[in-house]
């Protein structure tokens, strides 16, 4: 997404191999289009990342529009959801207010008066490759 292109992403997992068989397969990332930090890009990884502007937040979002522990990404075998924490000004996915749900590629969010875009990328697959020797 960085190049400004769209991705097609084939093939999700549904139920094989747990979450970390989709991390194992794709890369994801939040960039921030709007407020503070905008251009940055967050690279998820793990299996929670609390996102916030309090203290032992993973990815801190400084605005008075944030709250401390505005919500959390999971990493489920889907791929990553988003779910609110009981923040004061709430998350909006693609201008819907959301609670919780998974997230899709190109996916808005906006919490409080911050604009983050969900990518995920699919990794490239390795070429098995052999040595020869000389002779």
């Amino acid at each position: 997404m960085r190049d400004g292109l769209t991705r097609k992403i084939t093939g999700l997992l549904t139920g094989r191999g747990g979450p970390q068989a989709f991390a194992g397969r794709f890369r994801a990332s939040l960039t921030v289009l709007s407020g503070p930090g905008s251009g940055m890009e967050h690279i998820l990884g793990g299996e929670h990342i609390l996102l916030g502007r309090g203290p032992g937040v993973d990815v801190a979002l400084d605005d008075d529009s944030i709250s401390r522990q505005h919500a959390v990404l999971v990493l489920e075998t889907d791929g990553w959801h988003v779910q609110d924490m009981g923040s004061t000004n709430g998350i909006e996915v693609n201008g819907a207010s959301i609670g919780a749900t998974p997230l899709k590629h190109g996916d808005r969010l906006t919490l409080g008066s911050v604009e983050l875009q969900y990518v995920i990328e699919e990794r490239p697959k390795s070429v098995p490759s052999h040595q020869m020797d000389a002779a």
